[in-house]
């Protein structure tokens, strides 16, 4: 049997803690830093798996905000822009974390392109479309780093995969018009 890599961060964790932390008493700053790397390890243990679905429901939001733009705004955007842009996700069901971490950065780079030539109106329904779409990418990004010490609050946060299930469970277009506060 090959360990998987949540079976390497956990066996670090624990020799990090069981062994290498006990070794430290009477060295605060080498106790401190060590705890700071078992504290790393914890987090990546934590969320490693969840890193795919992570990525694959940002796709997913892009798209549903993309193809409400398109609806919503048929004057933004070119022929080629739009084009480019559906071609550039056809091949995402079949992409691997690297391939669709590149997708994300260039579909940001083409709503950035939207929302500078294009801003959605103030209380527009494709406003409140990409509101939603920022609290989602909030949540998730809450959700992912919830255990660094720099979320108030922490405890009352959810596990990144109870957040990656509610959003699958619920579409960005879904939520947005039809509850513009949820």
């Amino acid at each position: 049997m090959t360990p998987d890599v949540d079976q390497y961060l956990r066996s670090m964790c624990k020799a990090m803690s069981g062994i290498i932390l006990p070794e430290l008493e009477g060295k605060p700053f080498a106790r401190e830093q060590a705890g700071l790397v078992l504290a790393t390890l914890e987090l990546l243990a934590e969320v490693q798996e969840h890193q795919f679905a992570y990525a694959r429901q940002e796709l997913a939001d892009l798209r549903q905000l993309f193809d409400a733009w398109r609806r919503l705004r048929p004057d933004s955007g070119d022929a080629t822009f739009w084009t480019a842009l559906h071609e550039s996700g056809c091949a995402a069901g079949e992409a691997g974390p690297r391939e669709l971490r590149e997708l994300i950065a260039h579909w940001k780079s083409c709503l950035r392109t939207l929302m500078e030539g294009w801003p959605p109106s103030p209380g527009s329904e494709l406003r409140i479309l990409l509101d939603r779409c920022i609290e989602r990418q909030l949540a998730r990004e809450t959700a992912w780093l919830r255990r660094t010490g720099f979320i108030p609050g922490a405890a009352d946060v959810p596990h990144v995969s109870t957040v990656l299930a509610h959003q699958a469970r619920a579409p960005l277009d879904h939520c947005a018009v039809h509850s513009p506060s949820a």
